[in-house]
């Protein structure tokens, strides 16, 4: 059963983190661009370590103190389509969940029945 919507389904996304007493989680696959380009956003930082380790892994380069600016001119050298593509995915990937989550939080976010007055806020606030 989807924990967003839910509706019961054959296929389902397992969102649930790892871990003891973790609450299984599960999300239709219609969410699925939603949160793997959230998960972009989020990990980017790991993304980018773990390309640049396989670089210099494949490279056998050993970086030392005196060698990082030369060999992060290289990676960058070497590199430059491939980090202009995942800056062009960050964008998109910003894109799409600030969009979706603006969607939803215009369409499904809870409208206070109550509303106070400017009268009852300003007297709030004396």
């Amino acid at each position: 059963m989807c924990s967003l919507t839910g509706v019961k389904t054959e296929h389902c996304i397992d969102l649930t983190r790892m871990g003891k007493n973790a609450k299984e989680v599960f999300v239709h696959p219609r969410f699925w661009h939603f949160f793997v380009l959230l998960w972009y956003c989020a990990k980017l930082e790991y993304v980018i370590r773990a390309c640049t380790k396989q670089w210099l892994d494949a490279q056998k380069i050993r970086p030392e103190p005196r060698t990082y600016t030369a060999v992060c001119e290289e990676y960058t050298v070497q590199n430059e389509w491939f980090n202009e593509r995942l800056f062009q995915l960050l964008e998109r990937a910003l894109e799409y969940t600030t969009v979706s989550l603006t969607l939803y939080r215009d369409k499904y976010a809870l409208v206070p029945v109550l509303d106070a007055s400017h009268e009852a806020e300003n007297e709030l606030s004396e």
